[in-house]
């Protein structure tokens, strides 16, 4: 074919082609080409603080860059793009926040390991994305409030758990000082369930009830009670999953989400039409989904337009391929142009 499909998701963003500052442009419309979305805008945080958007907000927020930006600044600022990316494709919102705990401090550890779950599935052949998002990471981590850690007093138990899954399912990037204040205690209450979390990455309710399970006794493993066999759910030997939940033994907020989590991959719950067995949609099914009066939402409409695409699939044949041409990548930019786009991104 001699011309290029004109893909409308692949267009430059307006948002994006407006911006001043050529590295966040650049790294803008990388964000929007690896999400193969125009919907994600790009803006520094300036008076706000980072992670305070919304798990369903589009405008993505990152670091200010000093004047003259070194190669890690870069390098922390495509971190928070590569992770929104990812967010956008493997990252149901509506789901995440039915499932999230009640409690504010439990539901930020909730939220921080499901970000250890989307990077797990978005930089499994992406190692580039990966070495960003553990710069951006490293931002964090390597601060005074972490970094200035003491004693376990001071060190979020939280956060450290959330290291100890991305160690589980990404690999031990680097060791942060904080976390091995509580290492010895969470690998006594929650190796085993550590260990199990790899098999359901793909499945953000299954991934969730996980989650929950182990947040349900943090408090226990905080003061040094013991957590198994204290009153949570247990885990059921036949189906290797989280069981009936006792609600006062669980810590606040996270019986809830536990309940919520178990009726999605049950069947009891029906949203986003294939969610009621434990399958997070895909953005397809959620845009095709249909509302009843009630709220709730129906998967006629996504079991439609799946079907039709089957049949759309298996009607096609190409007539002939004898006039295709493919062009190879170093064709379509010339050396110069290519070095020019690497110097924007580097510098």
């Amino acid at each position: 074919m001699d011309g290029l499909i004109d893909n409308p998701a692949l267009r430059r963003p307006r948002s994006v082609e407006e911006l001043a500052d050529p590295i966040l442009r650049t790294v803008g419309e990388c964000m929007c080409g690896l999400a193969a979305t125009t919907d994600l805008t790009i803006r520094y945080a300036g008076a706000q603080r980072l992670g305070d958007e919304s798990e369903s907000d589009r405008s993505v927020l990152v670091p200010e860059l000093p004047a003259v930006p070194t190669t890690k600044d870069v390098a922390v600022l495509r971190g928070h793009a590569d992770a929104a990316a990812f967010r956008y494709l493997y990252h149901d919102a509506e789901l995440h926040r039915r499932l999230a705990p009640s409690d504010p401090g439990l539901a930020a550890v909730f939220r921080r390991i499901e970000h250890v779950r989307i990077d797990t599935l978005g930089t499994r052949h992406m190692k580039g994305a990966a070495d960003n998002i553990a710069a951006m990471l490293d931002e964090r981590y390597l601060a005074p409030r972490f970094a200035g850690v003491v004693d376990q007093a001071g060190a979020p138990i939280g956060e450290a758990l959330a290291v100890m899954v991305r160690e589980r399912l990404i690999g031990v990037v680097r060791r942060y000082t904080f976390v091995e204040f509580w290492r010895p205690v969470l690998e006594q209450a929650f190796g085993a369930e550590l260990d199990r979390l790899a098999a359901h990455v793909d499945d953000q309710t299954r991934f969730a009830r996980r989650v929950l399970h182990m947040l349900s006794r943090l408090d226990a493993a905080r003061d040094g009670e013991p957590t198994d066999g204290a009153g949570g759910p247990p885990i059921d030997p036949k189906t290797d999953e989280p069981g009936e939940i006792e609600r006062d033994s669980l810590s606040q907020g996270a019986a809830e989400g536990l309940k919520v989590a178990n009726e999605e991959a049950s069947g009891q719950r029906t949203m986003h039409g294939e969610a009621a067995e434990g399958v997070a949609p895909t953005r397809e099914e959620k845009s095709t989904a249909t509302t009843e009066p009630d709220g709730e939402v129906t998967a006629d409409a996504s079991q439609r337009r799946r079907t039709e695409t089957l049949i759309l699939e298996d009607a096609y044949r190409a007539f002939t391929t004898q006039y295709d041409r493919v062009i190879h990548p170093d064709k379509l930019l010339t050396q110069d142009r290519l070095i020019a786009l690497r110097q924007e991104i580097d510098a």
